[in-house]
């Protein structure tokens, strides 16, 4: 989504072919992912050096029962 300057959002244009995305089997989207060699797979030593992470989001919560 796109957020405009007046805050509403629209969708994002694109030009991915859902519908031949949608057709292919789990071998051949494993097999195009490995042949780009613009972002090949990380390899079992980069993996072992990311760390687990979480994220606490505070919630502020504002009450106007209590004075």
């Amino acid at each position: 989504m796109t957020v405009l300057s007046d805050g509403t959002t629209v969708p994002l244009k694109t030009q991915t072919d859902w519908t031949q995305i949608e057709a292919m089997t789990e071998e051949e989207i494993e097999a195009n992912a490995l042949s780009d060699t613009d972002n090949p797979p990380l390899t079992d030593e980069e993996l072992k050096r990311f760390e687990s992470i979480t994220t606490i989001n505070p919630i502020i919560v504002k009450s106007t029962a209590c004075p």
